[in-house]
């Protein structure tokens, strides 16, 4: 994590920096080209003044990467997999990803309050949420174990991936996420993803959630995406070009980046046919 803090800062520095020596370099032009020039006289006068636009530009670019950081991005046949943090329900360039319980329940009460599905309902209310709920629920289970909603302004895929307890908790396992993830990314002819991004939160790793750590969360997912590369081909639906995992900041603290970049380099660094066997859980 302290690899990611200096670089934050480092980032940020050298944004002011450019701005300040841009400014300067305009300064230089000014003086040559037109020396009295009142502009250039103010310029020229007033040289401690351009630590203004640096520092401006620097808190431009400290709120730029506060808001939506990308930590770590790999590139694979022409897809993307990037590892970001940020609030997932305020990504509207393309798909997100919603983990629910396979009873499909918008009840206020048994909807886990620290869960996506509940920060969903209460920004929109249920109401439009429990009509697709609804619709999946007069199918009868047919289908497979995803399904697609528009909620407010976004477009949702909603994974079924978790049980509900007589005793109103949630059970959810590596198993149980790992054959959904794997449904999902293996058949995805009746998707529809806007823009060829989905965006996907780690999965499962509440209070109630799998017995997981986050940097397996993680790698759960990247490992399934890849998996269904490694057996792809000209007759696979492949919907999927930009794979977003996206981690809320209080899981931040909880990755070991640098085993995770580890790990993942060997991932994409690995042989393409042998995912299938090599990293299956």
């Amino acid at each position: 994590m302290r690899k990611y803090i200096v670089n934050y800062f480092v980032r940020i520095l050298v944004f002011s920096y450019t701005v300040i020596g841009l400014m300067w370099f305009i300064i230089e032009i000014l003086e040559h080209f037109l020396p009295q020039w009142a502009v250039t006289l103010y310029l020229t006068g007033h040289i401690a003044a351009l630590i203004v636009p640096g520092l401006a530009g620097g808190f431009l670019k400290a709120c730029q990467i506060v808001k939506d950081e990308i930590l770590l991005t790999y590139s694979l046949r022409g897809k993307k997999i990037r590892i970001r943090y940020g609030n997932i329900l305020n990504k509207t360039d393309g798909t997100i990803l919603i983990g629910v319980n396979n009873q499909l329940t918008t009840d206020w009460g048994r909807v886990v309050p620290e869960s996506i599905h509940r920060q969903l309902m209460d920004r929109f209310g249920n109401q439009e949420i429990e009509k697709i709920f609804k619709r999946q629920r007069e199918a009868g289970g047919q289908g497979r174990g995803y399904f697609q909603g528009n909620v407010g302004n976004l477009d949702i895929v909603f994974l079924k991936m978790s049980d509900l307890e007589e005793d109103g908790g949630v059970h959810t396992t590596i198993e149980m996420l790992s054959a959904a993830l794997e449904e999902l990314f293996h058949h995805q002819e009746s998707l529809t993803i806007k823009n060829d991004k989905i965006y996907i939160p780690l999965l499962g790793l509440g209070k109630t959630g799998a017995s997981m750590e986050c940097n397996d969360g993680v790698k759960l997912i990247v490992r399934k995406f890849l998996q269904f590369q490694a057996k792809a081909d000209g007759n696979s639906a492949d919907k999927i070009k930009n794979l977003e995992i996206v981690i809320y900041k209080d899981k931040i603290r909880n990755i070991d980046w640098l085993k995770l970049k580890l790990d993942l380099d060997i991932y994409f660094n690995g042989c393409l046919t042998c995912w299938g066997e090599i990293y299956d859980i």
